[in-house]
This record gives C-alpha cells, sequence and structure tokens, in this order.
C-alpha cells in the first residue's frame, strides 16, 4: 500500500522542487535554534529538534510522491535519520506520524526510498528496540535485524557491504534491555555511555557520534529509558557520567505530545 504525503505536498513539479530545498534550509535553521538553546541560553526546550524531524518527515512524504515521475531521484534524508526521527516520535507520543513513518520504512525498505546499507552499530540497535517495543517487524523479523537484512540483501544481490555483522556493546543491551533487575540496566547504559562517549570525543571526524550536531546527544540511551518508563521497568533516577549530564541529555520530553503546528516560515512557503 503506497503512502500518501499530506495535501499540502501535492503540488506543481516546480513549486515541489523550491520547497524541497527549503526543507533542508529549514532544518539546518532549526539545528541553530536548538543548540543555541540548549548549548548558549541554558534551556532545554526541544522545539528546534521536533522542528527538525517534521522536516525529515516531510521530506520522505515528499520524496515518496516524487519518486512516482522520478525513480531514482538523489534522496533528501539518510537511513539514520530516518531511523532517529521515528523514535523520536515515539518518544514524543506523536503516533499517527510515527505509523506514517513506520509504514513508509517497512514498505520501501530496502528499494530505492530506504537505503539500508547503513554502518552505526547504534542504529540497528534503535530500530531493533523499537521493533520490540511496538511487537513490529522489518522484513518479517526483529531480532538479529541486521543479520536477517544481510542474508536478505545477499539474496536479492543488493548492497551490503556497510551493514556491521555483530552490533558490539549493542547485542548484549537487545539480549537483557527489558531485565527487572536495576543494577543490570545501570551497568548496561554505563557501557553504552563509555562507547558514545569514546566515539564522541572523535567529533570532526567521519565515524558513529562524530557529527556535531548529535555528537553529544545520547539519544539511543534516552530512548532506552524512554521504553523502560513506557514498560513500568526500573531505571536509573540519577546517572552520573559526563554523557547523561549534557545540556542535550537534560532536555524533557512531555507524556503523548500533540503534533504542533508548521512554524510561519514553512507556512509561507506552503
Amino acid at each position: 500500500k503506497p503512502i500518501h504525503p499530506p495535501p499540502s505536498l501535492r503540488l506543481e513539479e516546480g513549486v515541489f522542487s523550491v520547497k524541497m530545498i527549503n526543507l533542508y534550509k529549514i532544518s539546518s535553521y532549526h539545528l541553530s535554534l536548538w543548540k543555541n538553546d540548549v548549548l548558549i541560553s541554558g534551556g532545554n526546550n526541544v522545539e528546534g529538534l521536533k522542528n527538525m524531524q517534521k522536516v525529515l518527515f516531510y521530506q520522505c512524504m515528499g520524496q515518496d510522491l516524487y519518486t512516482i515521475r522520478y525513480p531514482g531521484m538523489m534522496l533528501e534524508y539518510s537511513f539514520s535519520e530516518v531511523v532517529l526521527t521515528l523514535v523520536h516520535f515515539a518518544m514524543y507520543g506523536w503516533e499517527k506520524e510515527e505509523n506514517i513513518l513506520y509504514d513508509f520504512m517497512a514498505h520501501n525498505f530496502g528499494e530505492h526510498l530506504i537505503d539500508a546499507n547503513e554502518e552505526y552499530k547504534h542504529i540497528w540497535f534503535l530500530l531493533e528496540l523499537y521493533l520490540q517495543y511496538k511487537n513490529k517487524t522489518i522484513m518479517g523479523t526483529n531480532e538479529k535485524l541486521h543479520l536477517a537484512v544481510i542474508n536478505k540483501f545477499k539474496e536479492a544481490e543488493l548492497r551490503y557491504d556497510l551493514i556491521p555483522e555483530d552490533l558490539n556493546i549493542y547485542d548484549e543491551v537487545l539480549g537483557r534491555w527489558s531485565t527487572g533487575d536495576l543494577e543490570e540496566i545501570e551497568h548496561l547504559i554505563s557501557i553504552m555511555s563509555q562507547y558514545h562517549s569514546a566515539l564522541a570525543s572523535e567529533i570532526g571526524q567521519l565515524g558513529e557520534f562524530g557529527d556535531f550536531g548529535f555528537g553529544f546527544y545520547p539519544y539511543e540511551i534516552l530512548f532506552l529509558i524512554h521504553v523502560r518508563k513506557q514498560l513500568g521497568l526500573p531505571v536509573p533516577t540519577q546517572i552520573d557520567n559526563f554523557l547523561m549530564n549534557t545540556p542535550e541529555a537534560k532536555m524533557v520530553f512531555g507524556e503523548r505530545e500533540p503534533y504542533p503546528e508548521w512554524d510561519p516560515v514553512l507556512q509561507m512557503i506552503d
């Protein structure tokens, strides 16, 4: 079943092209707003982050529309960005948009619109944890997903050379994320923090957590904590390490927040 974009994206070809370009610029603008608030102003406002992910959502929906005429069109997003947005929609409680994005991913997985030849281990961890939490599947499974994808892609003669064969510390976390033992989950969070921090120390270089935008934002740990809270499992009340006390880690997400209206700048383009 095809995923249809919102009516606001069903525009004439020339106008739509301009809109896609401006969506990218708006995303960069909101990244700067988010970083200014949490790093410079000392706030914990998540609106800039949310708006970046709303842009990604519309890029996916727009790409789905445009591929009808241009099936080989260059993608405006990456696989890791789609997974990152999906788990944040789950944390925000944007259930409708979350389900649309999941359907888009599942329907197009391994095809042009979802290029899953992904090297970052924490992205595979996030996606598998999401699938297990939501009792959903990709390619018929939610366990050892990266290995299942390698095998499926190999059979289909698709590229899989970047997909890791092991997830390092995330294999252990996926095996024990639902434990009822608080000390065990504290240990798992500790090794995740150490792994993330070691890679973030190389920020500015090509690497798993080397991105300036998200290098010190432990979203994979925050999502694990969110999932456990939703399931009534114990979580640490305080985590005493640098990564979990960065300004980005201190942001506050509300419970089941309504999907917000577009900002005035985007409405002008719309």
